[in-house]
Formats: C-alpha cells, structure tokens, sequence
C-alpha cells in the first residue's frame, strides 16, 4: 500500500538557529546547545575513501575520531533507504532525478545496539550516533584550514538545553516538541517489548507513504546546498522510520517513509 504526504520545511529559528566561528574556533551553529567538543580527522581521505564507495570499489568505509574521553569509530555504508527509487530533485520548476549516493547509516564499533546515520560531503560527515549511554549529534564547522581536515563538533543529547535561546516562547516550544518526541518513542518502545501477544497474530506488512518535501529559500540557505538539504531531510526520515519500526496500526501493519520529491 502506498500513500503520499506533503510537507513544508518553513525555517525555524528554534530548531536552526545559527551563529558564527572564526577561522581559529568552530562555535556551535545551534544556540541551545549547553556544550560541545570539536573534533578532526583527515577530510582528504574521508573524501577518498567515499568516493570509492561511490565508484563501487568498497562497500563501505571507517570514520575513527576522539571526543568525550574515548575513541568513536564508526562502520559506514551507503544508504538510500528512506528515498524513493524515483526521487527527484524540482529547481526553478524543472525536475530531475538526484543523487543521494552520499548518505551513510551505520553502527559504532564496541556497542552492538548502536546505529548511526549521516551524510558525507565535501570529506565531512554530519549525523547522529545512537548509542546505549544516549544520542550523540555531529554537525560541521565552516573552517578553512590546510592541510585539508574536517573540523566538527560534537555534543550529546544530554547537552540540549532550550532555555538557552533568547526568545522564550521559542524555547518553551522547542523544549515541549522535544518532550513530546521522547514519550512517543518511550511509548512505541514499551509497546513493541509487549510479549503477551501471540507473534502469530503479528502484521508484518510494510505501507510505504512516500513524502513529497517542499523547502523555503531561507531552508536551503541555512544548509548551503542542495547536498546538504537532502542530507538533512534523509536525517529526519531516518529518525521518523526509527520511531515507528517498532508501532503496528492495526491492519496497515508497520509503516515507512520514504521521500518522493524534494522542491
């Protein structure tokens, strides 16, 4: 079963708020966040090692780098899951078909329930990493520095903190939409760990609902390319399908998204 939806991606200071770095001092682009670490590794052979994913020579590929007191390395491949197979790309309305050969999902090393999502752009990686001890968030700094390296900063879910934005009705907003996520998710966990019903009785049929997303201008302006736009809505598709793998609605069974068009 195949259903549509349309949705809008106004931009919203309270989610995407920015502020600016120095040459010398990756800042954080997001002015809720308590704190953070910045991190490096080699973008030259990031960007390398994509490319031969790309061109089919390896089937995937590992991002090593330090933070918080420990190593993170991360198993990376390619994934287009959340895209249609038909996804197009509407510019000055022309349409054409897009490529998403750049987004990744995989797993850290030493946690066997982690799952990590992301993009690969220009040799930086952008995503989050789910772990056991919580979400951690990576996002890049606009540093120009040679040699090439990819400077980006990390920061744990346990270091978002809303009150920090100015406007306070945007802060309540904020802070209640994130409560809000976290008792869904609590609630589809719980019911998805329910094992009093007979799994016999189980649906797993999938209903694909592809999405057709519509950005403003002050969207794509605030990532900076059509890349990195597409990257950051196949981050919300990939959270969303997250939350509700676990949820079965009745005779539909399970649901997944998928995006059709980006405009």
């Amino acid at each position: 079963m195949i259903s549509f939806w349309y949705l809008n991606l106004p931009f919203w200071n309270v989610l995407l708020s920015q502020t600016t770095c120095t040459a010398n001092e990756a800042s954080p682009m997001r002015a809720f966040v308590r704190s953070h670490e910045q991190i490096s590794y080699d973008r030259a052979a990031l960007e390398q090692m994509h490319r031969e994913v790309r061109r089919g020579e390896r089937r995937s590929l590992w991002l090593e780098f330090h933070a918080f007191q420990r190593i993170f390395r991360l198993h990376l491949w390619k994934d287009t899951s959340v895209f249609a197979k038909d996804l197009e790309i509407v510019m000055n309305d022309t349409s054409k078909p897009a490529d998403v050969s750049f987004v990744y999902s995989g797993t850290l090393q030493g946690d066997a329930a982690s799952s990590c999502h992301g993009s690969i752009v220009h040799g930086a990686f952008e995503g989050f990493i789910q772990t056991q001890n919580g979400t951690y968030y990576i996002e890049s700094a606009a540093v120009v520095k040679e040699p090439p390296q990819a400077l980006s900063f990390i920061y744990h879910q346990r270091d978002l903190d809303y009150e920090l934005l100015h406007d306070s009705k945007s802060a309540s907003l904020a802070q209640k939409l994130h409560q809000q996520l976290q008792d869904f998710q609590r609630q589809l966990t719980a019911k998805a760990n329910y094992t009093h019903r007979p799994r016999r009785s189980l649906n797993y049929s999938k209903t694909s609902c592809l999405l057709h997303f519509q950005a403003d201008h002050l969207f794509y302006q605030r990532f900076g390319s059509v890349e990195a736009v597409i990257a950051q809505i196949a981050s919300y598709v990939k959270a969303v399908n997250a939350i509700y793998e676990a949820a079965e609605f009745g005779r539909i069974g399970t649901i997944e998204f998928k995006v059709k068009t980006i405009k």
